[in-house]
């Protein structure tokens, strides 16, 4: 087992999510709700600690966080309604680009996509608009991301 190769601590992850907030509320319009929607676990943390940051900056902004592609289906969607993906690493593109074809893409006047750390392995065809940390690995590594002790290393 290769040793641990630590990528943030909770110090950065911090400054990373505020630079990824205000660059989200910079290119979103305004007064267009914002529908941020996540497929695992550690993307429903990042979901709620952006939304949070996001609701902090800008009160006015119309924000709805989902943790499943079911649970945004069940919600009603609104006129001019702005859709981000949320992940915590973006590896192939695989999770974002399943989730893309679930939902009903017509339903929204933008997607976009926000990551944590992109490794850049794309094989899917995929495209990361806020990206807090690009990452150069191999394909051997793996980088595992704790939201619950807000650090990230490699392995």
């Amino acid at each position: 087992m290769k040793p641990k190769t630590y990528i943030l601590n909770a110090a950065q992850i911090a400054a990373k999510l505020d630079r990824l907030s205000y660059e989200i509320i910079e290119k979103s319009g305004v007064g267009v709700p914002l529908h941020l929607l996540s497929t695992n676990a550690n993307g429903a943390l990042l979901a709620r600690i952006i939304k949070n940051k996001i609701a902090r900056i800008d009160a006015t902004k119309l924000l709805t966080c989902f943790d499943s592609i079911e649970s945004c289906k069940e919600k009603p969607i609104y006129p001019s309604t702005d859709l981000l993906l949320i992940d915590d690493v973006c590896n192939t593109g695989k999770t974002l680009y399943q989730t893309l074809v679930a939902i009903d893409a017509s339903a929204y006047t933008t997607i976009q996509c926000a990551v944590l750390i992109d490794r850049k392995h794309k094989n899917y065809p995929i495209q990361c608009d806020y990206v807090g940390l690009v990452l150069s690995t191999t394909l051997q590594d793996y980088v595992y991301v704790d939201m619950l002790n807000m650090t990230a290393w490699l392995e």
